[in-house]
């Protein structure tokens, strides 16, 4: 069981840990055991953030560190390793609390921090010539200023919960996150081979930008889901009676 494994690995706190953290490490570890060295690395940024971000809040009420720690959880998600992972928790410490990037290299080394940077440099970008919205640029610029793939893929799973709670932020801002997310993230996701993470990206820039289109579509899908699903039914249940279907009509 992951939660008596954790407990041999880790300080107990109350015999529990947090769900979040426990969903990072089942990720990391389906069915293999879990590396004792690599869990407590992960802990550790995972409390120092934590303590880091007391007192935040989100637009939502939520406490700061609910979108850190859901950054840790997508990145586990993608099998990223244990030092991506610690850096894309840590990902807000330098740049929001009064953690120094000399505090950061002490605790978790200059790996993790050099990617911590990195992110926050990348934040601190801004695309507005017509020329900078074109994929290869993006690449570019992006590598220019990250050094580490890494630190893109950080970004991205950044971008992905930030658009899933875009809804908490003032209009003007919303469309500002979903224009820049259709024109750079999106694109360079593609770029990247992560088809799956492009579609959910453009899907919520639709829902952003396009309400009403958004649902118009959603319900066409839905609707042709359902009638995917029932031929589906159909044909098996007409496969084991022997029979066969029949769709010319």
């Amino acid at each position: 069981m992951l939660l008596d494994k954790l407990k041999s690995i880790l300080p107990h706190v109350d015999n529990q840990y947090p769900e979040d953290f426990q969903e990072i490490i089942q990720n990391l570890y389906p069915s293999s055991e879990p590396d004792d060295e690599k869990v407590l690395f992960i802990w550790d940024a995972y409390c120092f953030s934590q303590d880091a971000h007391t007192g935040q809040l989100r637009r939502s009420g939520k406490p700061y560190f609910t979108h850190c720690s859901s950054v840790g959880v997508t990145l586990s998600k993608w099998k990223m390793d244990s030092k991506t992972i610690a850096a894309g928790l840590l990902h807000d410490v330098i740049e929001d609390t009064e953690i120094s990037r000399d505090d950061m290299v002490e605790k978790f080394g200059e790996e993790v921090t050099d990617l911590v940077d990195g992110v926050s440099n990348l934040s601190g970008m801004k695309f507005s010539s017509r020329m900078e919205k074109q994929a290869e640029n993006f690449m570019k610029m992006f590598l220019s200023v990250a050094k580490d793939l890494r630190v893109i893929i950080i970004k991205f799973a950044d971008r992905l919960h930030n658009m899933t709670t875009i809804g908490h932020l003032p209009l003007i801002k919303q469309r500002r996150i979903a224009i820049e997310t259709r024109d750079v993230y999106a694109p360079l996701a593609h770029r990247l081979g992560m088809n799956q993470l492009k579609t959910e990206l453009e899907d919520m820039v639709l829902k952003t930008l396009e309400p009403e289109e958004y649902q118009k579509l959603h319900k066409k899908i839905r609707t042709t889901r359902k009638q995917r699903e029932k031929y589906i039914k159909n044909f098996t249940s007409g496969t084991q009676n022997g029979g066969s279907l029949d769709t010319s009509g």
